[in-house]
């Protein structure tokens, strides 16, 4: 099944652009999009409350910032930062492998594996 992508064409002039021709893949951006709605939600608690360092109120359960609290932590702590991370490498590996034919701990690996040195560096 084919991923859907979005071509965007820009006019080519004389000031400096990133590219001309673009191919992106629309659920990859998705995916970034949420990743980074899900930092942000994060990270607001720590920007609004002056007291979150103390964390006097983290026992509290009448209060309301103990069940933000509680459902940052259950909804979204840690799983927006590796999602983020899942993606960026998605973006980076084609272009690492471009140039190099393994990752440095699989060419460790096989290095281990066979008994000598394998190429690295594409050519």
């Amino acid at each position: 099944m084919p991923l859907q992508t979005t071509t965007e064409i820009e006019w080519v002039d004389n000031t400096p652009k990133p590219s001309v021709l673009i191919e992106r893949i629309d659920i990859i951006d998705i995916i970034r999009g949420i990743a980074l709605l899900g930092i942000l939600i994060l990270n607001i608690p720590y920007f609004s409350m002056e007291e979150y360092s103390s964390e006097s109120w983290n026992q509290d359960t009448s209060s309301m910032n103990f069940w933000v609290h509680a459902i940052n932590i259950i909804l979204f702590e840690g799983k927006m930062r590796a999602l983020f991370s899942m993606v960026f490498q998605l973006i980076i590996s084609p272009i690492y492998l471009k140039y190099f034919l393994f990752g440095p701990l699989e060419w460790l690996w096989r290095c281990l594996t066979y008994g000598r040195i394998q190429p690295f560096v594409r050519k």
